[in-house]
Parts: C-alpha cells; sequence; structure tokens
C-alpha cells in the first residue's frame, strides 16, 4: 500500500536496502543542505525519496501545507521522540501531541501574549548560571545528534545505534546528560514546591509554571509534573537558539545591503538600513537612551517588514518533520499512513525586499505560503513574543551603531544542514557606532 501510493509521487530513482540515501551523502553538513534543496527544487513542490525502509514525503506546496498542518493524522513526530528517549527533556510540545497538549498550547498562548517575560519559569537561578550554559551548550550536542539522524536514518534503527559513537554521547556524555539532569532537577524541585505547596510568587504576572499549576488546581487542564518539566526544557530549548538565529541573519543582511551590494529585487531602490534607521529617528527622536516602549514597536512597520523578509529568505527552521498516522489526501496526492513529512519551508520561501511584506503586496498572498513559524495545530505558541524580541533588539543596536559586514557575501548563503538554519562560519559583522 505505501509502495503503491509513494510510487504515484515524484522522486529520484530508489534502490534497494538504501532507498536514496546516496543522493544525500556528502563530507560536510553544507554539502548535505545543498544537495537537499536541489532535490526539492527539481521535483518542486512534492518529491518523494526513500531513506532505507522509511518513506519520506518532501513538501512546498502552501495549499498542501494548509492541509497537512491543519490535520490531525499529521501532528507526530514519534520517530524523533523515540530517540529523544535518550534525552531527559520529558514530554513536551516540541516533540509531542496528544489530548493534554492541547491545554498545554492554550496555556502558553496566554503566557506569550503577556506584556512582560522575566523569565520562562518565574524561578530565581541566582548563583546557578554555571548550570544554565552548561544546560544551554548541551543542545548544540542535541541538535547535531538529530541533524545526524536526519542525514542518515539508519540511526533511527535502536539496534544500529548502538553500535555507534551516537549512543555513548547519548548516554555518557557528561555536558549531554549529567549536566542537563542537574538543571532539570532543579527546575523540578521548583515544579514539586509549586504543585505542593501552591505557592506562586507573582500572582498578578504569572510565569509559565504559574499559569501550568493554576490550570491544574482549578482542573482546568490535566498534565503531570512530568509534563510540565517536559514543557519548561521544551521552551529554553525551543527559544534558546531560534531568535538569536533569525536576528543574526537579519543583521548581516542589512550590513550587506546599505549599497550597492545588495542582492534585492529591482523594486528596492533605497538602502534597507537607512530607511530602518529613518523610521527609528522619527519614532524615538534624539533620545537614543529611552526605552522602547509597545507604542514604539507598534509604529515600527518597516522594521518588521525588514524581519519578516530575512525569515523569508532564511527561515530559522527549513524543515519541519512530521508522521502520517493515516492515508492523508492532499491536492493531487495521498499520502500513506506511517510516512515521514518534511515541511520544507526553505524551498517554500525563496533577493531581499523588505517591500514584500507591505500591507499593499500582502493581499491576494496565500496564508500558508509565508511560515516562518510553522502553522496549523503546531504554530509556534511564541511567535508573538521572538517578533516583539527582534524588533527591540534592532531598535535598539540600529539606534546606536550603524551594521557593517564583516565577511564576504557568499558568507551568509553557506548553509550547514541542521535542525536550525546556520552558517557554516558563524555570523560576521561590525557595528560602527552612529555619528
Amino acid at each position: 500500500h505505501i509502495r503503491k501510493l509513494a510510487s504515484e509521487i515524484p522522486g529520484p530513482k530508489a534502490y534497494p536496502l538504501i532507498g536514496n540515501i546516496l543522493n544525500f551523502l556528502a563530507w560536510t553538513q553544507e554539502e548535505s543542505f545543498k544537495k537537499y534543496v536541489s532535490l526539492a527544487r527539481k521535483y518542486f513542490p512534492t518529491v518523494r525519496f526513500w531513506a532505507g525502509p522509511y518513506l519520506i514525503i518532501s513538501v512546498s506546496d502552501p495549499c498542501d501545507l494548509e492541509i497537512l498542518m491543519n490535520s490531525e493524522k499529521c501532528l507526530g513526530r514519534e520517530r524523533c521522540k523515540n530517540v529523544l528517549n535518550k534525552y531527559p527533556l520529558g514530554d513536551g510540545l516540541i516533540f509531542n501531541w496528544r489530548g493534554a497538549m492541547e491545554d498545554s498550547q492554550e496555556v502558553y498562548s496566554l503566557f506569550f501574549s503577556l506584556p512582560i517575560c522575566e523569565t520562562v519559569v518565574g524561578i530565581e537561578m541566582k548563583g546557578q548560571e554555571k548550570a544554565s550554559e552548561k544546560y544551554i551548550n548541551s543542545t548544540d550536542t542535541f541538535n547535531g545528534i538529530l541533524t545526524e539522524m536526519f542525514l542518515k536514518p539508519w540511526l533511527l534503527n535502536p539496534i544500529v545505534i548502538r553500535l555507534t559513537s551516537y549512543h555513548k554521547k547519548m548516554t555518557d556524555n557528561e555536558h549531554f546528560i549529567k549536566k542537563t539532569k542537574e538543571y532539570r532537577e532543579k527546575i523540578n524541585q521548583q515544579v514539586s514546591t509549586r504543585v505542593n505547596l501552591g505557592n506562586s510568587p507573582n500572582k498578578d504576572r504569572p510565569s509559565l509554571i504559574d499559569s501550568m499549576i493554576h490550570m491544574i488546581e482549578h482542573n482546568e487542564c490535566v498534565l503531570t509534573k512530568k509534563e510540565i518539566i517536559g514543557e519548561i526544557n521544551s521552551t529554553i530549548m525551543g527559544g534558546m537558539e531560534t531568535t538569536a538565529s533569525s536576528l543574526s541573519f537579519t543583521m548581516m543582511l542589512l550590513g550587506f545591503h546599505q549599497d550597492v551590494q545588495r542582492k534585492v529585487q529591482e523594486e528596492l531602490d533605497a538602502d534597507v538600513q537607512r530607511k530602518v534607521q529613518e523610521e527609528l529617528d522619527a519614532v524615538f527622536g534624539d533620545d537614543v537612551e529611552r526605552s522602547v516602549s509597545m507604542e514604539d514597536l507598534n509604529n515600527l512597520k518597516y522594521t518588521e517588514q525588514v524581519i519578516k523578509e530575512s525569515l523569508r529568505l532564511y527561515p530559522v527552521a527549513p524543515f519541519v518533520p512530521r508522521n502520517t498516522t493515516e492515508d492523508i489526501k492532499v491536492t493531487n496526492y495521498t499520502f500513506p499512513k506511517d510516512c515521514e513529512v518534511i515541511f520544507n519551508i526553505y524551498s517554500l520561501h525563496h533577493e531581499f525586499d523588505p517591500e514584500n511584506f507591505s500591507p499593499e503586496r500582502s493581499k491576494g498572498r496565500h496564508p500558508y505560503s509565508f511560515l516562518p513559524f510553522s502553522g496549523g495545530f503546531r504554530k509556534c505558541v511564541g511567535y508573538k513574543y521572538a517578533m516583539l524580541q527582534m524588533k527591540i533588539v534592532l531598535a535598539t543596536v540600529l539606534r546606536h551603531f550603524t551594521v557593517h559586514p564583516a565577511c564576504d557575501r557568499k558568507e551568509i548563503d553557506r548553509w550547514a544542514f541542521s535542525v536550525i538554519l546556520k552558517l557554516v562560519n558563524g555570523y560576521k559583522i561590525r557595528l560602527v557606532p552612529r555619528g
């Protein structure tokens, strides 16, 4: 049944046992990224390939993405979750989805719409900076292993992975496991105290944990302590690198596109960074030290267009995996049960033109043609908070500095195949104080 439906979807020739693995093998993650994007472009918007015995379908059509992202048959990430059982995260929205998790998303949506977010957990972490730093560093190991599993699907087999060095990294690596457990235990202790004593330090502006515990106390949702811990860990991991990566790409683009070096559509006849700074000057005047208010952020319309265009060109999560639990009919094909579906956000999006997001051009655009924060049931619950955060950082930096590139233009197009879109050689810019 699977092979019959798969045969109707275009894709490269697959070979017995190995499928299309040879199409993706490369010495570096940069080469792997190029191969995957090239394959997706050749068969755009939908391509089928086999990773050994696993059927994988890459989707870039906005109509199909709307169907899939809003289907209860395509919510899970079971293969990722099975692998991540070795990683002490608990059960969170990033890797899990079931009835109780729907309640979690409601809590998240409320939490991230609040005007202030002191911390994710509302926990005093003074004196624990080293533990926090080690926890953050461990995510690099985590993301690296996830990427390798995407490129080498045979690692999804528990027997095979036990024979590799990745098994040791997931079970014995000090920073990947031990230090993460230490940090998790600190959260665990705080959650236990809150649950047992009903203790919340700030009833007027509750943290995420406070909101979850409140819902438990009032029987508004069924979340276990393990699930609460999972949500906190997922939030920390999900929001740690994503916003920083998006801001870094935006800064580099602003640096490259302040003069004739820019590679933008012909409609752009003015300097992007200059227009942003003119807008900032109009809003803030000569007071560069004044704190950014919510009213200021609402007035930064062009700055928001710049951020969105950067997110279009460089979506922080370029490939989003899901699993099908039943057959799903899309526009031209039927995706079989138990296949892996990749939402190819990178191919969906694709020269730096903030005017793409002006009100005039936005009219009539398919709502699923721009998905920097995914969409449907599992849309990023913190997307509003992320946009506010990026606008605040840009407003603060560009009021004081002019951004200049510190590398060749080609460097911004050298990406490593990773869970989060990254540059091979990092983000290199120069900040020059404004006169």
